[in-house]
């Protein structure tokens, strides 16, 4: 008996009135088997392993002709290529179903459907009208979009380099190839933010996404289009990697910036805040009653109205299963039930849930729509009657598309692929949809990194570790035997340890919820870090081997600790007041800890950092109208609060600076410029400190950061950098009118 080729399962594929047998390489007609074996049959089979790619002359040989000569193959494979024609009533001249690719090999170009279930004889098959010597449809060539310079290219079928399926019986039925597709590219100038995220208006006519320039801060940017250049939205600055979500007129978007959930017209105009959120917004939904719906990393989905007021808690995460974060609303068209995904450490236990928008946080979810660890989207379909819709969803790297009973919330008939590859980023895939039709993807970028020592001078030393997710910065324990950061697993963002003698990491959190910014204590037996577990960022600490993980400070504000003083006494922690800018706090650690305020100003500080001998304080601050950084003796004049006054700081950076470290015994200072350069400032005066200001030297470049994440050894000699490794940057791709085409 004929085995199947590799790759190969044991389902069924239908195309055109023909049904396919992998397992047992029958091919049948309308039922009716059809006589053909050998090398013809295995050609066609290899050809349906991979829809809308090229099989290579090369492959074919390899497969079926790897003892004959080259002569003997070519005239072989051209009789049984002919063979296979004849049998599927095709023609080279205007194929059907197999296309010869000249001088290269064939591409099998109708589409296919997989399907399982009952035997060819009990199973209607989908027929379909024979026109012979017809080629099948193909768009038009002079169609484009508007005034769109970008090539547009018009697929004769899916799946440019869509690979090798592993499990026929599991690959859904792909769409018939006539939807228009084009790339817009990202502007080279741009840098996407960190997700690389991105949101497709309602009327399918624009992408909003956050980036930023070499030099600026992180804002909401417009991409229309039909156009080749984004436009960045004033007042839009934010600090938060996720897009916003439209209004249904498509004429606002909704963003997260400052703690706060705000709305700003797509023709620009100063942002208004809707209300204050405990924790970043995770993607948001907005219906016609103007509700919106929109999900935290901290407290599950929250309500509130477009109009603006105080944000209701609709769903709370399920400590008994170990849930992490509900995000991703899609509301149905009834405006009283969304959709959302809810994220558990065990991904058999994550999936897609249906809530009432006026539930409670105890209340039971409606239902369970599928298992998976990705957004999913829901798209209204216009002029149906049938009380359907449709579930936009993803698998692995491939876009499916499956009917949803409105009424009855349950998915119907079988899930269609209608894109081979898209990218993902944790619980996030790269794709957006818009009722009017249009679909916009893309694939994913590079965005791993390893760390490296680095010397002074810029010179690339050893590795450090594995491949990693890039995610936060390193943090050198005071020995300098370890660091720790807080890295995503696929399951959890946790504190782990790296220890640099054994280069060897260890995870030491493990609570399911998102550890994040880890800091050590001046003896290095504990790490301080901020978990998101109680619904606001709280400040806890555990050994630095792990252990126990205990509550430090609990308050109604988020809280990040960026240092601790190296007498003990101290934790230096980032806060935001209520309707105000980032400040900086310090805990003490003796007797009664209470939080006590230490730089607050009407202008935003953070990243506070002790000296080593904890005489001196390095912070950034915004009161220029750009993130500098500043540094003062402490403690602080007089023991209480700094204000602001010219008279007791000194600012270290010119033209911009962040990420304050130091080194050399507080001899010298370290920043990150505007432009990536890693700068170095002698402090003059550092070993006799008296009642007088500090005095810092001019600030000198070192070498240019590959990255935003690193920290410096404390002698000064090398600094530890999360070196990117090649990064591409994949372009949008729009698809016009996949709708019709998958319903079709």
């Amino acid at each position: 008996m004929a085995t199947s080729p590799q790759h190969l399962g044991s389902g069924r594929v239908v195309f055109g009135p023909f049904e396919f047998v992998a397992e047992s390489l029958d091919l049948r007609k309308h039922g009716t088997r059809i006589r053909l074996r050998g090398q013809p049959v295995q050609i066609l089979a290899k050809l349906l392993s991979r829809p809308g790619t090229t099989v290579t002359r090369e492959e074919l040989q390899v497969l079926l002709w790897k003892d004959t000569t080259f002569v003997d193959f070519e005239q072989g494979l051209n009789a049984a290529v002919n063979k296979l024609r004849q049998a599927l009533g095709d023609s080279a001249d205007q194929p059907r179903y197999i296309e010869t690719v000249p001088g290269t090999g064939y591409r099998f170009i109708a589409p296919v459907h997989f399907a399982v279930g009952k035997p060819v004889a009990e199973m209607p098959l989908p027929r379909e009208e024979e026109h012979p010597g017809e080629s099948p449809a193909k768009p038009n060539g002079k169609r484009i979009l508007l005034g769109v310079a970008a090539a547009i290219v018009a697929l004769a079928a899916l799946g440019a380099g869509i690979p090798a399926w592993l499990n026929w019986r599991n690959r859904p039925p792909e769409v018939t190839a006539s939807a228009v597709r084009f790339q817009i590219p990202v502007p080279p100038e741009l840098r996407l933010a960190g997700s690389e995220t991105f949101s497709l208006s309602p009327d399918g006519n624009n992408i909003v996404y956050p980036a930023r320039t070499a030099t600026g801060p992180l804002s909401l940017w417009v991409q229309p289009l039909n156009k080749l250049v984004p436009r960045r939205l004033p007042g839009t600055e934010t600090e938060a990697d996720p897009p916003g979500f439209w209004s249904p007129d498509s004429r606002q978007i909704a963003f997260y910036a400052g703690e706060k959930l705000k709305v700003v017209g797509l023709d620009g105009g100063a942002p208004r805040e809707i209300c204050r959120v405990p924790g970043t917004v995770l993607g948001g939904a907005w219906n016609r009653d103007g509700q919106i719906v929109f999900g935290t990393e901290t407290r599950g989905i929250m309500r509130v109205p477009a109009a603006g007021g105080e944000a209701v808690q609709v769903t709370t995460r399920d400590p008994a299963r170990a849930e992490r974060v509900h995000a991703w609303p899609s509301f149905l068209p009834d405006g009283k039930h969304f959709i959302y995904l809810r994220i558990a450490s065990d991904p058999a236990l994550s999936g897609l849930f249906v809530r009432a928008t006026d539930a409670k946080p105890g209340d039971a979810d409606v239902k369970k729509l599928l298992t998976t660890t990705l957004r999913a989207q829901f798209i209204e379909d216009k002029g149906d009657a049938t009380g359907q819709g449709t579930l936009l969803f993803q698998r692995d790297e491939m876009l499916f598309a499956q009917k949803l009973n409105i009424k009855s919330l349950s998915l119907v008939g079988e899930a269609s692929m209608i894109v081979p590859k898209i990218g993902r980023t944790r619980a996030y895939g790269f794709f957006d949809a818009s009722v009017s039709g249009r679909l916009v993807h893309r694939d994913s970028p590079s965005e791993t990194g390893r760390f490296y020592w680095f010397a002074r001078q810029g010179v690339k030393q050893t590795p450090v570790g594995e491949q990693h997710y890039l995610d936060a910065s390193p943090v050198i324990s005071p020995d300098g035997s370890h660091f720790a950061i807080s890295r995503f697993d696929d399951r959890a963002t946790e504190v782990w340890t790296h220890d640099l003698g054994r280069d060897v990491s260890q995870k030491i959190t493990k609570d399911p919820s998102l550890d994040v910014a880890p800091i050590w204590s001046a003896d290095g037996k504990t790490i301080y870090f901020s978990s998101g577990r109680a619904g606001t960022y709280d400040l806890y600490r555990v050994p630095a081997g792990g252990g126990a993980e205990t509550l430090v400070l609990a308050t109604q504000q988020n809280k990040f600790a960026t240092s601790a003083s190296p007498d003990g006494k101290f934790i230096a922690f980032d806060s935001r007041a209520a309707g105000g800018n980032t400040d900086i706090w310090v805990l003490p650690l003796e007797d009664d800890p209470k939080p006590q305020p230490l730089i607050r100003t009407p202008a935003a500080e953070s990243s506070a950092k002790f000296s080593p001998d904890g005489k001196m304080l390095a912070w950034v601050s915004h009161e220029s109208g750009v993130p500098e950084v500043y540094c003062a003796r402490f403690p602080l004049a007089g023991g209480s609060e700094l204000t602001g006054g010219p008279e007791s700081k000194v600012v270290i950076s010119r033209g911009g600076g962040t990420a304050p470290r130091w080194g050399r015994g507080g001899r010298e200072l370290y920043y990150r410029s505007a432009d990536g350069t890693l700068m170095a400032v002698d402090i003059l005066n550092a070993g006799s400190l008296n009642a007088g200001s500090l005095k810092p030297g001019r600030p000198q470049p070192l070498f240019r950061l590959s990255g935003v994440r690193w920290d410096a050894a404390h002698d000064g000699s090398r600094f530890l950098v999360d070196e990117p490794l090649e990064k591409t940057v994949p372009p949008f791709v729009a698809v016009l009118d996949w709708a019709a085409e998958w319903h079709r």
